[in-house]
């Protein structure tokens, strides 16, 4: 029997319809409906797992938080088994959690889709919502111009404080270098920065960045300006 590991607890991005909040795996009862990977299963067993047996890596996280007794960790190792709902003839699901783990508890009578047997929203439906999500994403980024904002798409001004970086455009290449800026205020702006910050710094290894802050200007129509600094929070 191979019992595999569940890094998360749900898909990516998905949340059952008829189930909205989780629940820690050990204040659910056994025989429970619960969701997993678009399907409802019968949570029918859930048991410690000897210390000796947990993933490599979960013992050394365990030694080096200093534990003392493993059966008692919050973050212990489990195992747990889910019943393919409704099927009780179908080989059941065998996966290793760990105690803080938390899953979708379904109510007895759910719904699922018609056409594919999925909990909804299912994965067609997620897909389109992604592809859909994606595509908006692209038509944005394909309507930026030089000087435009790289979140909102709103020209950056001379009146508008902003963050600027040097370098290829990551988010639109075929723009010229030292293109991407975006507003300097709080919000959105300020957010989608930050996380171009990441990006820039990981697209090239030892990049020399600021580490406690990110340059801030005040552009002019002619690209120049004063430079100044916004702090991290």
């Amino acid at each position: 029997m191979v019992e595999m590991l569940m890094s998360t607890y749900q898909v990516e991005a998905w949340t059952p319809l008829e189930s909205h909040f989780s629940t820690e795996i050990g204040k659910i009862p056994i025989g429970s409906l619960i969701a997993f990977d678009y399907r409802p299963y019968r949570l029918t067993e859930v048991r410690d797992r000897a210390f000796d047996l947990w993933p490599a890596e979960i013992q050394a996280e365990y030694a080096q938080m200093g534990g003392t007794d493993p059966d008692t960790w919050w973050a212990r190792v489990q195992t747990i088994r889910l019943q393919p709902d409704g099927r009780h003839e179908a080989k059941g699901l065998h996966r290793l959690v760990r105690a803080h783990y938390r899953l979708h508890v379904l109510p007895e009578h759910y719904a699922v889709c018609h056409r594919c047997g999925d909990l909804p929203p299912c994965r067609e439906a997620v897909v389109d919502r992604q592809v859909a999500e994606a595509t908006k994403v692209m038509d944005q980024a394909m309507a930026l111009r030089p000087g435009d904002c790289h979140a909102c798409g709103e020209p950056v001004t001379g009146r508008h404080k902003a963050i600027s970086f040097p370098g290829p455009n990551l988010i639109r290449p075929d723009l010229p270098n030292g293109t991407v800026v975006f507003h300097g205020r709080h919000g959105e702006c300020g957010n989608s920065a930050y996380r171009y910050d990441e990006r820039w710094a990981a697209a090239e290894p030892g990049r020399a960045r600021p580490t406690s802050a990110l340059p801030v200007r005040w552009p002019s129509d002619s690209a120049r300006g004063q430079h100044h600094r916004l702090h991290r929070r």
